[in-house]
């Protein structure tokens, strides 16, 4: 069965296959039954989608766009939930989600970036042509150069980690220490370090790696 009028430019499936989506050059978004590839539904996007993930938990799915933007929709009535514009100065061409949910994503203009934060993890020269995971933190890259690359991915924890190491030093530095007495910095600071040292120690162990090389 055919449910496309012009070329198919990007699909996607749901991990356990039962679903499949496809876009062609003219916007049009489909949604097919893996088993019987029937069409299920479909919807103009009236975008030039290059890229399609469906996140894990099967509520969204992304659009990579030929402006470097990523389209948000929502699964299950194809809606738009959100609109990352120019996340990429250049096509977007592959996307991943990662574990603990994070969306990469890379682009004709060399870089590779977490779309949620806009984080650049990776620069090249060159295109990027495709990406993929590989475990939950390391992501294999290849240009149009022929090059491929295997970069680690700083997970969220330790990102949470070091934004709370921030968070406890700027709270610390709000004190003048020639306004109180000794007694009262010792209680600010033991009352301040208790408000964040679980997570310290939830986090560290895991990420602290991440961690160093982030900071």
């Amino acid at each position: 069965p055919t449910q496309h009028g012009s070329s198919v430019e990007a699909m996607t499936s749901t991990e356990d296959g039962l679903l499949l989506f496809t876009t062609e050059r003219q916007g049009k978004l489909v949604q097919w039954y893996s088993a019987t590839l029937e069409p299920m539904k479909s919807i103009k996007l009236n975008i030039f989608a290059k890229a399609l993930l469906v996140s894990p938990d099967l509520k969204s799915i992304f659009a990579g766009t030929d402006d470097g933007s990523v389209y948000e929709y929502k699964l299950s009535d194809l809606s738009l939930l959100t609109l990352r514009q120019r996340v990429h100065s250049d096509r977007v061409c592959s996307m991943v989600y990662t574990r603990d949910g994070q969306l990469i994503t890379s682009s004709w203009d060399g870089t590779v970036k977490d779309a949620f934060s806009g984080r650049q993890l990776m620069k090249t020269s060159t295109k990027i042509r495709q990406m993929s995971l590989i475990g939950d933190s390391n992501l294999l890259v290849a240009s149009s150069e022929g090059k491929v690359f295997i970069i680690s991915l700083p997970s969220l924890k330790s990102q949470n980690l070091v934004g709370k190491i921030h968070s406890f030093a700027e709270e610390l530095l709000t004190i003048e220490t020639g306004q109180f007495s000794e007694s009262e910095i010792i209680s600010f600071f033991t009352k301040t370090f208790s408000k964040y040292s679980k997570d310290f120690l939830l986090d560290l162990h895991s990420s602290q790696q991440h961690a160093s090389n982030i900071l």
